[in-house]
C-alpha cells in the first residue's frame, strides 16, 4: 500500500473567479517543494524551446518562454506578495533559501547563448507582431541584454573577474550604497546577490555554500577566459609561483574570494584535539614561508 501524498495547491490550476489564489489552501510547507517543481519544469521547456528545429517565432520562442512554468508563476506571485506585504520568519526562511536556486535558473536562462539566438531573430524580424507582442518581445530581449548574454567570453569573464576580486576586497557594498545614491530607487535590492550570482554562472565554479560547494571549500576557476583560470585544482600560478585557488566565504554574505597568500598552498584545514585549527599544506613550505605561516598564527600540520 502506498503512501498518500499531500496536495500540493501550486500544482494544479486554480478553479477560482479570476484565477485568484485560494489562499486559504496554502500552507507554508507547499512553497519549497513548488519553487523546485517550477525550477525543474522551466528548465524542461526551455531545453524544448532550444532543441526545436523550427524557425524562430513569436509562439514557439517568446511565448514558450513567458509560459515556461506554471507551477513557478503560480508560487512566485503568491509567495513574493505576501513576504512584502505580510512577511513571517518562517516566510523569510523560505526566501532565503530559495532565492540562490532561483537566481541560478534565472542565469542559465538569461545567459544561455543559444536561446538568446533564438530571441534575438525575433526581436530583428518582428513584421506582423501585434504592439502586445512587440513589447512582450522587448520586455525579454532586454531582459538578456542586462544579463551580459551578447557578450564574448573574454568580455563576461573580465567583467567575472573583477567582480570576484572586488567582492575579496570588500567593495561590493560600497558600489551598492553609490547606486542607491543616484535615486534611483530607495533600495538597490539584492545588488551583491546578483553580482555574486554572475561570477559563479560565469566563472564556472558554482554556488558558494551549497551542497556540493560548503562553506570553507578551497576551488579553482575553470573558466578558460579568466585572469584566475587553472586547469586542475593542484596548478601553479607562474606569476605567483603559489597555488592558484579561490575559497567559499560566509563573512558578509556567501560568495566566492580570491585565496590568500596563506590558503594558496594550503588544502584545506582542520582543528586538532584542543580546537585550534590547522593548516593543512599539500607540500613542506620552505624556511621562508614557514616564517610567514608562523607569523600569521598558523600552523603546519605536517603530515
Amino acid at each position: 500500500m502506498t503512501a498518500c501524498k499531500e496536495k500540493n495547491i501550486f500544482f494544479e490550476e486554480w478553479n477560482t473567479p479570476y484565477g485568484t489564489a485560494p489562499f486559504s489552501q496554502i500552507k507554508e510547507a507547499d512553497y519549497l517543494p513548488a519553487f523546485r517543481a517550477g525550477i525543474k519544469e522551466e528548465k524542461a521547456n526551455v531545453e524544448a524551446i532550444i532543441a526545436c528545429k523550427d524557425a524562430p517565432t513569436f509562439e514557439n520562442t517568446i511565448l514558450a518562454l513567458e509560459n515556461a512554468s506554471p507551477i513557478l508563476d503560480r508560487v512566485e506571485g503568491v509567495f513574493f506578495n505576501l513576504s512584502e506585504s505580510d512577511s513571517t520568519p518562517e516566510m523569510q526562511a523560505i526566501e532565503e533559501e530559495i532565492l540562490p536556486e532561483l537566481t541560478a535558473a534565472s542565469n542559465e536562462i538569461y545567459m544561455n547563448p543559444d536561446l538568446f539566438a533564438r530571441v534575438k531573430a525575433v526581436y530583428d524580424n518582428q513584421e506582423g507582431l501585434t504592439r502586445e507582442q512587440q513589447m512582450v518581445v522587448k520586455k525579454i530581449y532586454q531582459s538578456f541584454e542586462r544579463n551580459g548574454v551578447g557578450l564574448e567570453g573574454e568580455a563576461k569573464a573580465r567583467f567575472a573577474d573583477w567582480a570576484l576580486k572586488a567582492d575579496t576586497e570588500n567593495r561590493l557594498a560600497k558600489f551598492r550604497k553609490n547606486v542607491a545614491d543616484w535615486h534611483l530607487g530607495d533600495t538597490v535590492p539584492g545588488f551583491e546577490k546578483l553580482v555574486r550570482n554572475y561570477v559563479n554562472v560565469v566563472t564556472g565554479l558554482g554556488t558558494c555554500g551549497d551542497k556540493k560547494n560548503p562553506v570553507g571549500t578551497f576551488a579553482h576557476v575553470p573558466n578558460k577566459h579568466s585572469g584566475y583560470y587553472a586547469k586542475a585544482y593542484d596548478s601553479i600560478d607562474a606569476a605567483k609561483n603559489s597555488l592558484a585557488r579561490v575559497v567559499c566565504d560566509d563573512k558578509g554574505g556567501k560568495h566566492w574570494r580570491i585565496a590568500t597568500d596563506l590558503e594558496r598552498d594550503t588544502k584545506g584545514w582542520e582543528k586538532d584535539s584542543a580546537g585550534k585549527q590547522h593548516y593543512l599544506f599539500t607540500e613542506k613550505p620552505t624556511a621562508e614561508k614557514a616564517k610567514e605561516y608562523i607569523a600569521s598564527g598558523a600552523l603546519w600540520n605536517g603530515g
